[in-house]
């Protein structure tokens, strides 16, 4: 894939993303790739609102968050 095309996807999904950004009952967006495999003969990705963080995304965020705190001191 050429670098006009990346810019053109990432662009993509940065309109997207915003757009439903605006929209106050999604809690989170994902953006995932996928590669080639049994079911896909060709890479593609997919963007995806959803109303609810995963409790398991959010811990990690809490988690990351606290992590610079616990270094400093």
């Amino acid at each position: 894939m050429g670098s006009d095309q990346i810019q053109k996807i990432l662009r993509a999904y940065r309109e997207r993303s915003s757009d439903l950004a605006g929209d106050r009952s999604f809690k989170q967006i994902l953006i995932l790739k996928n590669h080639p495999g049994v079911f896909y003969l060709h890479p593609h990705s997919h963007l995806l609102a959803m109303p609810v963080i995963p409790r398991r995304i959010d811990e990690e965020v809490i988690r990351n968050l606290d992590h610079p705190k616990e270094t400093l001191t």
